[in-house]
């Protein structure tokens, strides 16, 4: 299946993302253009196609402590943990292209990152009431081409816009957080 994209002045592209003219409305009839454009040919031509692969790597390592300090009246508890995700998006030629635009190109990689850290420390206190306060720090970043300036990929098309797309979904920034927490646990 092949669809089009016409501009404002009646120009007809294969694609918005592809900035190849295969005609114009404003000299052609569409179902000429369609029908005999070289561009809409060596699209329909098997040669010119390709796959891509897309993969997601996610390591997350974690590590934390438990300390009782004065015969349990005063617990400590820390953890470290980190997760980083991958992203590899590759491409691949399924015949050899007679179009230069329809070489594969590899997407940029896209990339998460996420911090915690949490520390808290209980008290006992009398009537099997513990008292607990707590801290914790997160940090997340990423480096994502569907959501970060893309005018690689769209610069020839429209070259004002193209780095305020968003392809795939909302942008989620990075951030840094500081929680604090207090609780009163109370053991039956």
């Amino acid at each position: 299946m092949l669809v089009c994209f016409i501009s404002h002045q009646g120009e007809v592209f294969p694609c918005g993302y592809l900035p190849v003219k295969a005609g114009d409305l404003r000299r052609q009839n569409f179902a000429e253009i369609w029908e005999q454009s070289p561009v809409f040919a060596a699209l329909r031509d098997p040669d010119n196609d390709w796959a891509t692969d897309s993969r997601d790597l996610v390591d997350t390592w974690g590590a934390g402590i438990n300390a009782s300090l004065w015969k349990n009246k005063l617990i400590f508890d820390g953890f470290y943990g980190l997760s980083v995700a991958k992203g590899l998006i590759r491409s691949r030629n399924l015949g050899v292209p007679t179009l230069t635009f329809a070489t594969a190109v590899d997407f940029p990689n896209a990339s998460n990152r996420f911090h915690q850290l949490v520390s808290s420390v209980k008290v006992r206190l009398p009537k099997n009431f513990w008292p607990r306060f707590e801290y914790r720090y997160e940090k997340y970043g990423r480096a994502d081409f569907q959501t970060e300036n893309i005018s690689p990929f769209m610069g020839s098309v429209d070259p004002v816009i193209a780095g305020q797309w968003i392809l795939l979904g909302a942008d989620v920034p990075g951030y840094n957080v500081h929680i604090f927490a207090v609780s009163l646990e109370y053991l039956f």
